[in-house]
């Protein structure tokens, strides 16, 4: 599998949570967040938000030849992971509670994953990454089923936010300093609200 500054590109990385911006990868149709619709799309998102090394990632995208059947199974789990996330999401940025099925498909992986964090070297200095212990390809899910444990575990006053432009189904971890973020891109979906605002005025 090539890489190249697409890869990285792809993909909409403004949830400020991994979870939320694996959550915002559903709506495949409007290429809103970017895709997942195959395990090389998938393995580019974990390559795009660190989750895997530049080794890791060309490894990876081999193994729909090598082992298409463990692919398809890790792959299968990473689709259900997204949707109950999705769902988790949806349901603290509105105020309700998580559903049971979202905390249990949250679970399934990280019963599915047996492994550690430790510190990794990453160019000149470190970065915390987890290290798998059994070779199971459910690993590469660990990170985000954790990040969105946590994300469930803060409890109903989550700063979990979607997108002010009712067109924009993208959601975002609130983590500016007041608290009062809006857009989920203020180059994109800010200005677009803007000038529909400003249109609104003249007419």
């Amino acid at each position: 599998m090539a890489i190249n500054e697409t890869n990285k590109s792809a993909y909409t990385l403004i949830g400020e949570k991994v979870c939320v911006d694996f959550a915002n990868t559903i709506h495949q149709q409007a290429k809103l967040g970017g895709s997942v619709a195959t395990w090389g799309e998938l393995v580019g998102f974990l390559y795009a938000t660190r989750l895997v090394r530049e080794e890791q990632y060309q490894r990876l995208g081999d193994l729909e030849v090598s082992s298409a059947k463990a692919v398809g199974a890790v792959y299968r789990t990473a689709l259900e992971l997204r949707d109950a996330v999705r769902e988790a999401v949806v349901a603290i940025a509105e105020r309700r509670p998580v559903p049971g099925w979202c905390v249990e498909g949250v679970n399934r992986v990280l019963r599915f994953t047996e492994g550690y964090e430790q510190l990794l070297p990453d160019g000149d200095g470190w970065r915390l990454g987890y290290v798998e212990v059994e070779k199971r390809l459910e690993w590469l899910l660990a990170a985000i089923a954790r990040s969105a444990a946590e994300l469930i575990a803060e409890g109903p006053r989550v700063p979990i936010r979607k997108c002010g432009r009712p067109e924009c189904v993208l959601y975002f971890y609130d983590t500016s300093r007041t608290g009062k973020r809006r857009w989920c891109q203020m180059a994109v979906c800010g200005n677009r609200a803007k000038v529909a605002a400003f249109v609104r005025r003249r007419n």
